[in-house]
């Protein structure tokens, strides 16, 4: 038996609504690797947008940083 995060594979797709137990070895592998391929770019996409998410955060500040050093030394001066 193949186990995902100490769960039963095929009880965790039955939750989801496909029995395995009653496919052939070969339609078992395909879905098993469609639903493995699925879960890699889920988490690909994921980290992907995490570090678009911390590239703009950083982008803002550093531009926040500078308005406010500029803002200060223009307020310096007069």
């Amino acid at each position: 038996m193949m186990r995902l995060a100490n769960k039963d594979l095929y009880q965790h797709f039955k939750d989801a609504g496909l029995d395995l137990a009653n496919l052939t070895h070969r339609r078992k592998i395909e879905i098993i690797s469609v639903y493995f391929t699925w879960m890699r770019l889920i988490m690909n996409t994921w980290q992907l947008s995490s570090y678009c998410l911390d590239e703009i955060t950083f982008t803002l500040q550093t531009i926040q940083f500078w308005m406010g050093s500029c803002y200060n030394l223009y307020i310096a001066n007069q």
